[in-house]
């Protein structure tokens, strides 16, 4: 799988995980949702982010040495 094809299947799972949890949030209400909530669901905005920052920078890597190796006869010429 390349890397901008993770990139967009771990975004459309948290954009469903979300939906989900909208739902969910409709028919349960008590502390231990919130609970919950905080524990697992709150973060995970921020872990997403960080998650998605790394593969791009991991895409300008692989990029840059597809490009050096294209320059010198390597694997990817």
């Amino acid at each position: 799988m390349s890397l901008s094809v993770g990139r967009t299947k771990l975004l459309e799972a948290q954009k469903l995980l979300l939906m989900r949890w909208d739902a969910v949030c409709r028919q349960w209400d008590d502390p231990k949702r919130h609970e919950f909530q905080k524990e697992f669901i709150d973060g995970l905005d921020a872990d997403i982010r960080s998650a998605i920052n790394a593969i791009e920078n991991m895409n300008g890597l692989v990029s840059r040495a597809r490009s050096e190796c294209a320059d010198q006869g390597g694997f990817w010429s």
